[in-house]
């Protein structure tokens, strides 16, 4: 069963829902406008959820704004909200919750969730940073679709084979700046891939990129700088102005033999 794309869309009168088991799918906006709706019953069985199913449904809302069904989360009716908290009573993160909130720029999820349901929060242009728990160790499809901005994925509970392309990038970035969150045989996992010489340029270019000191104080602290890239490095750094990263690969200049970077810059 499917709930087409704005089926009740701006129904005032419309106040509880029984959805049948057998439905998969909720169109955007489906029920977006529903300003009276208090009551809906979601099944277990929703593969998708559209964007803005739920917006404007403002009795449906907790206190702080989010839509609390049957222990999953789905969403904040807050249009404007850029700093996303899962409440703590949220056992999983539903299918679309989030999605096309081109406001939001930082997410927690607490320990108490256990899933993220597929594209959860796709379409989230804007979003820089998400942390996930440790409770958490697969995620549905396509959660960070067109989530163009994103820069760090903290996920201990998950390695870096369970992410693709620039998520994975994101991924070992929030290893590095957490490194204290993940377990022994998550980290021995992420430590590999960043021992990888294959990924050093990479991996320093975009730190250097979104200006993040902490985890260039983990390569630099860790050893995980070769020689052979340090220059490249030092010299992206320079270029872009990052002073406090310069300031740390200055000091990691005696790691690097026959290396004097004073002499080929300046400060």
């Amino acid at each position: 069963i499917f709930i087409g794309d704005r089926a009740f869309k701006g129904d005032r009168n419309l106040k509880r829902v029984r959805l049948s088991p057998n439905t998969l799918e909720i169109g955007a906006e489906a029920f977006a406008g529903c300003v009276v709706l208090e009551d809906i019953v979601v099944p277990q069985s929703i593969l998708e959820i559209g964007a803005g199913a739920f917006d404007g449904c403002l009795a449906l809302a907790d206190g702080e704004g989010y839509i609390m069904l049957g222990g999953a989360c789905h969403g904040n009716v807050d249009p404007s909200l850029t700093d996303v908290r899962v409440p703590d009573r949220a056992e999983s993160v539903a299918p679309g919750a989030f999605r096309e909130k081109k406001n939001i720029r930082f997410v927690t999820v607490p320990p108490s969730v256990t899933r993220v349901g597929p594209h959860a929060f796709a379409g989230c242009s804007g979003m820089r940073e998400i942390t996930l728990p440790a409770s958490v160790h697969d995620l549905g499809a396509g959660p960070f679709d067109g989530c163009d901005a994103l820069e760090s994925i903290v996920a201990p509970g998950m390695g870096p084979e369970d992410f693709e392309g620039e998520d994975r990038l994101c991924a070992v970035l929030g290893y590095c700046r957490r490194p204290e969150v993940y377990s022994s045989s998550r980290a021995s996992a992420y430590e590999d891939w960043i021992q990888d010489e294959g990924h050093a340029l990479e991996l320093l270019s975009a730190a250097i990129e979104r200006n993040m000191s902490d985890a260039m104080r983990f390569f630099a602290l860790s050893g995980h700088i070769p020689p052979d890239v340090y220059p490249q490095a030092l010299d992206r750094a320079q270029r872009a102005r990052r002073m406090e990263i310069v300031a740390i690969l200055l000091d990691y200049r005696q790691n690097i033999p026959n290396e004097n970077p004073m002499a080929r810059f300046s400060i």
